[in-house]
């Protein structure tokens, strides 16, 4: 099992109030869209915008360096790894990786490493510009440009497979790619949200498959009031969902982050 660090609870600095969300996550298996929720100690979002994005993978025009790296996109960061074996102009998958409410990054990119250096693939991992990501607040806006632009930043220095694209998240992270990725189906060819809070209104652009997993015992967002019933949701919307509890807290199972990662894999 690989595990998130320590999760905030509900009142402490920079956390998601989580009862707010699991109101949220009720009225969305309703077929009501998330209402605004505005949440103390966190920065609001920006003016609301479209959740689309404009970077599509071509030509790389820049050079990027093999390894972790960070850089600065939109107001915000990401982080990067790259393996050592790939090429700037051989074509690679690419595992895009939302962060939960605690802004925890490095964790996680140092946990899909190892099946990112066996299987040739990119890891992207963009910082929301507050404590999580804008549309759990109510209206998509700044965090939209971040990942766009870290997409861009990405795909002018490799070459992207555009059949091998993920759009991943973790907790608000995966609330919050089942939004950006239904948003932009035509961009990831697949969507993984682990222990995922509610659904968030968009208009669908594509219909690429979903993964979606939870642990029984989550005490952060409880399975019962959010996948449990998000996921029938996605299926009355069309969706083919992949849906898997496991044993277990808030957390993300290594063997699913590897599972991922070695989907993104060159044909051989």
């Amino acid at each position: 099992m690989w595990q998130s660090p320590r999760v905030a609870e509900p009142n402490e600095p920079g956390a998601v109030n989580r009862r707010e969300m699991l109101r949220a996550s009720i009225a969305a298996a309703m077929g009501a869209l998330v209402p605004s929720c505005s949440v103390p100690g966190i920065p609001q979002p920006g003016p609301p915008v479209v959740p689309r994005l404009s970077a599509r993978p071509a030509a790389p025009t820049s050079q990027g360096p093999a390894g972790k790296s960070t850089f600065q996109v939109s107001g915000s960061t990401a982080v990067i790894y790259v393996p050592r074996t790939v090429q700037r102009t051989t074509a690679s998958g690419l595992y895009v990786f939302l962060h939960g409410a605690l802004r925890t990054v490095d964790f996680f990119v140092d946990g899909h490493t190892p099946a990112a250096d066996r299987h040739g693939v990119i890891v992207l991992a963009p910082f929301s510009t507050s404590g999580t990501w804008d549309a759990i607040q109510g209206r998509f806006s700044n965090d939209v440009r971040v990942i766009d632009s870290a997409l861009r930043w990405t795909f002018e220095r490799w070459t992207i497979d555009p059949m091998r694209i993920a759009m991943t998240g973790f907790s608000d992270g995966g609330t919050y790619s089942l939004a950006m990725g239904r948003a932009n189906g035509d961009l990831f060819t697949r969507i993984v949200a682990c222990s995922p809070g509610f659904l968030i209104g968009v208009e669908r652009a594509g219909n690429p498959p979903i993964l979606v997993t939870h642990g029984t015992q989550d005490a952060v967002l409880p399975i019962e009031q959010t996948s449990r019933l998000l996921v029938p949701q996605l299926r009355s919307l069309g969706y083919t969902v992949d849906y898997r509890e496991f044993v277990g807290p808030h957390a993300v199972p290594i063997s699913i982050a590897e599972e991922v990662v070695q989907s993104l894999a060159a044909p051989r």
